[in-house]
């Protein structure tokens, strides 16, 4: 187990942005690095003179990222403000320098030394690779009690229990060919469920997700309820839960079909209930660069939409972008995509109900 705090890094992929480290291991959520503004140093800038300890900013509002119901100062994890009543001071190289200025100077060398030290642990240090997302997350979860046994259908809600060490299984069938969304919710807040796919007779696992982020932390109350995401062909499929920690766990969970499909170059009208997401399907025919463009809608009880959009793989991986820039409250993603289908959500930031258009197009 790494002693690396869980938070945004630069990718060790060595990637233009920065990855999601959830204190074991790397994870499949990135966002892009935000270039830094000029800045002016002076006496009132001194604790904020060290960017590295700094992440990176996205935009103007409170903190997406924070689960519901904790506190934050706003936005994504926010830079120091640029500027200051200091200006930057210039010292001749006459004169001599008191002790306690020499003293000062040697203080100040030794932090910029340990700071320097400590950024490469973090940036080049040994670190786990992330899980493999098929897997559902940790194969050490304990599994040694009851298997519950159960029958789920497309689009239909289910209460459920995982008993303690144990495993609950639902049996589901689709007719077609269909890409799924399966949201599992605990009822306790200190459960970790995690989700596996697995085609009724096989052993191993298609599909699977363990948690569904920060990203998506306003739909299930809880960045540790997971959130998988499959495209699978016709075939009866065991939708297997468990708490990763053994516990005893009573949830919901809804395997949703994702019957609209975005097709490049042309616009699709959105639409989403207060407190819930729209959903669409894009097929990634070859990997290349791809720009998807959100464009909110003024509605009845949500004149000024502010959408957010969030790009999920089958690998887990997820791309979200908020607003393009600080005067444009419309999601704009420019990104570089492997073949697969990948899910297309949108909801308004402030989970109220929401119209909009979404168009993705290939850039190469």
């Amino acid at each position: 187990m790494s002693d690396k705090a869980a938070g945004w890094y630069p990718d060790p992929d060595g990637e233009n942005r920065q990855r999601y480290w959830d204190g074991d291991s790397w994870t499949e959520y990135y966002t892009p690095l935000v270039t830094p503004s000029a800045e002016l140093h002076g006496s009132t800038t001194a604790t904020a003179d060290y960017p590295y300890l700094v992440a990176s900013t996205t935009g103007p509002h409170e903190n997406l990222m924070a689960v519901p119901g904790t506190s934050g100062s706003g936005g994504w994890p926010t830079a120091p403000a640029q500027g200051g009543d200091g200006e930057t001071q210039e010292f001749s190289g006459g004169g001599r320098r008191s002790r306690a200025s020499m003293w000062a100077i040697v203080a100040a060398s030794i932090l910029v030394v340990m700071l320097v030290v400590g950024v490469g642990w973090w940036a080049f240090g040994p670190s786990t690779p992330p899980d493999d997302p098929t897997a559902g997350g940790d194969p050490s979860a304990p599994t040694d009690g009851e298997t519950i046994a159960s029958g789920m259908e497309l689009d239909l809600p289910a209460n459920a229990t995982v008993p303690a060490g144990g495993l609950w299984v639902g049996s589901l069938t689709l007719a077609a060919e269909t890409t799924l969304l399966v949201d599992a919710r605990a009822d306790a807040s200190s459960d970790d469920l995690r989700i596996t796919i697995v085609p009724e007779g096989e052993d191993d696992p298609v599909a699977g997700n363990d948690d569904r982020g920060n990203n998506l932390a306003q739909f299930g109350e809880n960045a540790l309820n997971p959130l998988a995401v499959a495209t699978l062909p016709a075939g009866t499929y065991e939708v297997r839960i468990d708490e990763r920690n053994g516990a005893e766990s009573t949830f919901d969970v809804i395997a949703t079909g994702v019957s609209t499909t975005i097709t490049p170059g042309s616009a699709v009208d959105v639409s989403a209930e207060e407190g819930s997401y729209w959903a669409g399907a894009l097929t990634v025919t070859e990997s290349g660069g791809y720009t998807i463009d959100v464009r909110g809608k003024p509605r009845d009880g949500n004149s000024d939409p502010d959408p957010v959009l969030v790009l999920v793989g089958e690998t887990d991986r997820q791309y979200i972008n908020d607003d393009r820039d600080d005067d444009d409250y419309d999601p704009l993603l420019e990104q570089d995509l492997p073949a697969g289908t990948w899910v297309v959500l949108v909801f308004d930031w402030r989970l109220r109900a929401i119209d909009a258009t979404v168009t993705a197009t290939a850039t190469s």
